[in-house]
Parts: structure tokens; sequence; C-alpha cells
């Protein structure tokens, strides 16, 4: 599964996290620090196992855990319209 983040979506990368913003709608999203690190992986076109990889190397928790966090996020950051699921 491949993601895409739509033109009217802009982001920033902040010490404590990632804000993104709709253009379009002047909502925001605050992103934590694991959030963060999927967002990136994202952006640099990763799939969804080359992020649970890098997800891995930054934080020690159970794989199970890293799988829960990454659908969570990704369903979340669809549903606000912040990327689109593409194949």
């Amino acid at each position: 599964m491949a993601f895409q983040i739509p033109d009217h979506i802009t982001w920033k990368n902040l010490e404590s996290g990632t804000i993104l913003l709709n253009l379009n709608s002047s909502n925001y999203y605050t992103l934590n620090e694991t959030a963060t690190k999927i967002w990136i992986g994202i952006t640099e076109g990763m799939s969804e196992r080359e992020i649970l990889a890098q997800l891995e190397n930054e934080f020690d928790c159970s794989e199970e855990e890293r799988q829960t966090d990454l659908k969570e996020h990704i369903s979340r950051l669809i549903s606000k319209g912040f990327i689109i699921e593409t194949e």
C-alpha cells in the first residue's frame, strides 16, 4: 500500500514533533514523535513494511505495538484528509 499527500497539505518539522496544515480548511494536526517518524516515511515514499523497519530501529517496543501504532496513525491521517491511500 502506498500513500499520496494532497497538494493542499503542508507540514513543518519542529523539535517537539510535526505540524500538518490543510491549506484549504486551515485545519492543523500535531504529530508526536512516533507519528512524525511515520509521516517522514510517507513523505519519502516508504512502504508500510519499510516504515515498520524504521520504527523498529527507533523505538524499543514489540512488533505488535509498532504495527498497531502504524495502522492507527495511518487511519487517522486518512480520516483527517492529510494522506490518500493509493495502490
